[in-house]
C-alpha cells in the first residue's frame, strides 16, 4: 500500500480489522483514531482514549458559524459526514431544529457509541466511496469537518472524484460544506482555485475562520477573524506552536 493513500476506504477498513480484534484496550493505540473509538464505545473514558485529539467535542461554535453563513433552518435533510462519535451530528440537530439529521462514518466503534448516545440523530456505519454507484445522497446540506480526503492528500483527482460523488445527488440550492486546515499542503486548499473551474455548475466560496475560542466569544465572524490575525503570532510565540489558519467551503448546487 502506497503510504499516502492511507485514508481511502478500503485500507482504511484494513487498517480498522486490528482494533475490532483485539480486546485488549491497554494494548490500543490510541494515537490512531480506531484504537480511540474502541475505547470510547467500552468506557466512554474521554482522558485515556485522547479523543480530543480525534473528534471535536465541542463542535457547537463551528455549527453556529454554518448556520449563520448559510442562514436559517431552510435546510430538511442534513447528512454528517466523517462523523466519528457524533458529537458534531448531535449539534446540528440542536442547531437545525427542523431537520432530520445523519451521520455516516466507516468506523463500526464509533457508530455503535454515537447511536447509543445521541438517539435522536440516524448513524450509518459505511465508508464514503466514490467508486460505489449505489451510494446516493439526496439531502440538501452535507458537513464535511476535518473529513478525509480534503483534509489528508493533495490529490486533484481525489478532490473531484469526491465532490462529485457528495453532490451528483444533492438537492437543487443545497449546499456541501468543507471546514478544514486551510494553510494544510496535504488539503482541498491547494487546489481550490482548480476545483472551482472544474465545477462550473457548482458555486464555491470561502469563509475565513477565526481561533475558535475568539469566535466562540465574539459573535461577528469577520470581527473575529480580525482579531485571530493579529493573535495568530502572539500566541504561536507564547505557545511555541503553530496556530493554524481554518476555512469554511461552502459549495451549492445553484437551483438556477
Amino acid at each position: 500500500m502506497d503510504n499516502r493513500d492511507w485514508w481511502k476506504p478500503e485500507n482504511l477498513k484494513e487498517s480498522e480489522k486490528a482494533f475490532l480484534e483485539n480486546d485488549n484496550l491497554e494494548e490500543l493505540d490510541t494515537e490512531n483514531e480506531f484504537g480511540s473509538y474502541k475505547i470510547m464505545r467500552i468506557k466512554d473514558d474521554l482522558e485515556n482514549s485522547k479523543i480530543h485529539s480525534h473528534n471535536d467535542l465541542q463542535p457547537r461554535y463551528r455549527v453556529k458559524s454554518i448556520q449563520k453563513i448559510l442562514g436559517g433552518n431552510r435546510y430538511h435533510k442534513i447528512l454528517d459526514v466523517g462523523c466519528g462519535l457524533g458529537y458534531t451530528t448531535k449539534e446540528l440537530a440542536e442547531v437545525f431544529v427542523e431537520a432530520n439529521i445523519s451521520g455516516i462514518d466507516i468506523s463500526e466503534d464509533a457508530i455503535l457509541y454515537a447511536s447509543k448516545k445521541f438517539k435522536k440523530c440516524e448513524f450509518l456505519c459505511e465508508a464514503i466511496d466514490p467508486l460505489d454507484i449505489d451510494q446516493l445522497f439526496d439531502y440538501d446540506l452535507i458537513t464535511a469537518i476535518e473529513f478525509f480526503p480534503f483534509t489528508r492528500t493533495n490529490s486533484l483527482e481525489d478532490h473531484i472524484a469526491y465532490i462529485s460523488h457528495l453532490t451528483k445527488d444533492m438537492r437543487l440550492g443545497g449546499s456541501l460544506v468543507i471546514f478544514q486546515l486551510w494553510d494544510n499542503p496535504n488539503s482541498l486548499s491547494v487546489n481550490y482555485e482548480v476545483l472551482r473551474k472544474n465545477f462550473s455548475h457548482l458555486d464555491f466560496k470561502a469563509y475565513d475562520m477565526p481561533i475558535t475560542k475568539i469566535g466562540t466569544f465574539i459573535h461577528s465572524r469577520r470581527l473575529a477573524v480580525f482579531i485571530s490575525i493579529f493573535l495568530r503570532p502572539i500566541l504561536r510565540v507564547i505557545t511555541k506552536r503553530k496556530i493554524g489558519l481554518y476555512k469554511m467551503i461552502v459549495i451549492t448546487k445553484s437551483a438556477d
